[in-house]
């Protein structure tokens, strides 16, 4: 479309420049012609002027001199008047001519105008793109009406979706929050890779609560760019979103979290694992467990589990800060601990992190469920 502007742009300026040319050229004839005239006109008043006086001369001497002195004076006073016709014809043409250039003038600037704007348009989106801005899409009624139908979405329940990167745990976290675990005949299939290439629905199998787990595919696994992702996965439909994170915070956990802002739906960013990466933080710190008796693990532990947790969350803070979204908390959860939380089985203190609170949270946004799906104007 700028190819085609440019191009229809660049025409019209021949077209003005031929048009002006051609007016300048016409102007300088008629001009050159005027001169000429006139010239020759004040030469044959000069010569009629002399041949006058000759013929004044000559009156005395006959007649007929001075009649033909009359008849050439008059001859040359019409071709005075001709040549001065000529000179105003040739003043309106050149007049006609720079009318019509300025017109064409005109017209090309307003070309080059038009062409201007087009590209500052075309500029100002390619830096957009570049910035990583991306179009917002709204769901028509109908998306949404085909992704209740696709998930089973039904009323009277609250519907969860669980959202990361593969591997990030997500399966086994839902088991978690279903109060299962991994090996249990209802659990959601777990892995090293990732097992789910589209979203799947696990009921709470306790029917105190109406709760519907959804296992998102991780972004990894789909040829989706980070932000289609959201409403390639239909993910306006659900009453909350929880976004799992691993080592890293991805461009899909931010596009998720930007739209479930947009759309006003509850989120929550929760680190699992925590076990494993704690244990990964004593290692650094110098942890061998080959050489451990007991007591080394124990003294290293608070010392590793609260660097874990304080890069966590400074980590979350930098990454939401940077993409121009308020600060949240992060969950730090494993999901063994998780499942003995959702099952209400005693568990020792040192054992707890977020657990209790995230279970505590969820709850009670399920007891406020509302409109979710309801963009910003």
């Amino acid at each position: 479309m700028v190819d085609e502007a440019r191009a229809r742009a660049e025409d019209e300026k021949r077209w003005a420049e031929a048009a002006r040319v051609k007016a300048e050229e016409e102007r300088r004839e008629a001009e050159s012609e005027a001169r000429e005239t006139k010239r020759k006109a004040e030469e044959r008043m000069r010569a009629a002027e002399a041949e006058r006086k000759e013929a004044e001369e000559r009156k005395r001497m006959a007649e007929v001199g001075r009649q033909q002195a009359e008849e050439e004076k008059r001859l040359a006073e019409e071709k005075a008047a001709r040549a001065r016709e000529i000179q105003l014809e040739a003043g309106e043409r050149a007049a006609q001519a720079q009318s019509l250039a300025d017109a064409a003038k005109a017209r090309e600037q307003k070309a080059l105008d038009d062409l201007r704007q087009q590209v500052s348009r075309t500029d100002e989106m390619e830096a957009k793109w570049l910035r990583g801005d991306r179009p917002v899409v709204l769901p028509t009624d109908d998306d949404i009406k085909s992704a209740k139908i696709r998930f089973g979405y039904t009323e009277g329940h609250f519907h969860f979706a669980i959202a990361g990167l593969a591997g990030s745990g997500k399966s086994s976290l839902i088991n978690a929050f279903r109060g299962l675990t991994n090996n249990d005949p209802r659990a959601a299939n777990t892995g090293i890779v990732e097992t789910t290439l589209q979203v799947t629905g696990y009921p709470d199998p306790n029917p105190k609560n109406p709760f519907v787990w959804y296992d998102i595919p991780g972004a990894g696994t789909l040829e989706i760019p980070d932000w289609q992702y959201f409403n390639a996965q239909g993910l306006f439909v659900f009453d909350c979103i929880i976004v799992l994170i691993d080592n890293r915070f991805s461009a899909t956990d931010i596009a998720i979290l930007e739209n479930c802002k947009r759309f006003h739906i509850p989120s929550y960013i929760v680190r699992s694992k925590a076990n494993q990466h704690i244990l990964n933080v004593m290692t650094d710190m110098g942890y061998d467990f080959m050489m451990d008796d007991g007591t080394q693990r124990v003294q290293m532990m608070p010392a590793a589990r609260a660097k874990f947790l304080a890069e966590t969350r400074e980590s979350v803070k930098a990454n939401l800060g940077k993409a121009g979204l308020p600060p949240q908390k992060v969950y730090v959860v494993s999901k063994d601990t998780m499942a003995a939380v959702v099952q209400g089985r005693p568990i020792g203190k040192d054992r707890v992190i977020d657990e209790v609170q995230l279970f505590e949270d969820i709850l009670k946004e399920s007891t406020h469920k509302g409109s979710r799906v309801k963009a910003d104007a």
